[in-house]
């Protein structure tokens, strides 16, 4: 399986499908259940926190172009750090996955197959991954940045065919629950960025190693665009959207906006590309969740276990017993995950290792 040789717009495709599939799903109601209408002021704050993250990350690679986040473990910590923290992604890609995968299927099952049972949607959403897999990496990159721009564009023509709807004073009060939720516990929906993860793993499949830094600041910007207008949109067109968790709030903007008498049933279309999107981002983590695979454990052809993942991502998908279970898990569970594993041990070791090169550098003249 070889992982080299991306270019910088497959590289954005990467960490976007990422964030592309969390606002489908339940992203922008995690902010408007921390801060209600302070939710827009929360997401300009997180955004400059998430700026702050993208600036200390790519200072903290200069110093490691070719390496990835399991290969800066073992320089720090030895085989045995780079193990532990591979099995921790490992573990932290199939509960993403299967959760995600849970969430999608039930909101399908909610809004369109009511009486089609549930376990065989969830396997309906795993074949294509299980297929594109054994295809190999390229063949997963290439159809995900076919489908990437036309996921944003869907997202642009929601968010302008809202406009007309906003009622500003529902941006009021400006600060929601107050400026501790706002500002304090707001502070967590950073998480919100967690695709960015990718960047932890990019590095040493990059084209040209110095796109790193444009890489990293072109995800965020679009990023940040859609985060922040998904979250306008829902809170100017809607005041009781965060009641109505078992609904993706970006659905229900298409189904309250009028696209006029040629298109009838506009939320099939979007449903379509949306699905298209969410097999890419499963096709895309699986792909990720083998490379940390055959670095942690040194399978020779990771290929092969594309078909037990999936089952495995089948097995936790189903355990959830409600759909209640599974809106706990994505927005307490999967959110405190990423921001220990992405802020607090992922840049706990890229400082160390940077402390630790420093001092090498400092004893080599010596030597």
């Amino acid at each position: 399986m070889d992982y080299n040789k991306l270019t910088s717009y497959q590289s954005v495709s990467l960490i976007l499908i990422v964030i592309v599939n969390h606002l489908i799903l339940d992203l922008p109601n995690n902010f408007i259940d921390d801060c209600g209408s302070g939710a827009i002021l929360n997401s300009i704050y997180v955004i400059f926190l998430g700026f702050i993250f993208c600036m200390v990350l790519i200072k903290l690679f200069k110093n490691f172009s070719n390496s990835d986040l399991l290969d800066i473990s073992e320089f720090l910590g030895g085989k045995v750090l780079k193990n532990f923290i591979g099995i921790l992604f490992i573990a932290y890609l199939l509960f993403t996955l299967s959760i995600l995968l849970r969430d999608f299927a039930e909101g399908l099952t909610l809004t369109y197959f009511p009486q089609m049972p549930l376990f065989i949607i969830l396997i309906l959403f795993l074949i294509p991954p299980a297929i594109s897999n054994k295809m190999g990496f390229k063949v997963i990159i290439k159809a995900n940045s076919f489908i990437v721009p036309i996921t944003l564009l869907s997202f642009i023509i929601v968010s302008i065919s809202t406009i007309s709807s906003f009622q500003i004073q529902k941006a009021f009060p400006i600060l929601g629950y107050g400026s501790y939720k706002t500002f304090f516990v707001g502070s967590s929906n950073i998480f919100a960025f967690s695709g960015l993860g990718f960047l932890y793993f990019i590095a040493p499949m990059l084209n040209n190693k110095q796109d790193f830094k444009k890489i990293t600041y072109i995800s965020f910007w679009i990023t940040s665009f859609l985060l922040f207008f998904s979250i306008v949109s829902l809170i100017l067109s809607f005041s009781f959207l965060r009641f109505l968790n078992e609904l993706s709030p970006i659905y229900l903007l298409v189904r309250a906006t009028n696209y006029g008498q040629f298109f009838q049933r506009p939320e099939a279309i979007f449903m379509f590309i949306w699905i298209l999107s969410f097999i890419a981002y499963l096709s895309s983590l699986i792909i990720f969740l083998l490379y940390v695979v055959k670095k942690t454990i040194k399978v020779k052809n990771p290929n092969s276990l594309s078909l037990l993942i999936c089952n495995i991502i089948f097995v936790i998908a189903i355990i959830p017993t409600s759909i209640w279970q599974v809106k706990y898990l994505q927005s307490v569970f999967y959110k405190y995950l990423s921001l220990i594993l992405f802020g607090v041990i992922g840049l706990t070791i890229l400082i160390l290792a940077n402390i630790k090169q420093k001092k090498l550098r400092r004893l080599k003249p010596n030597a």
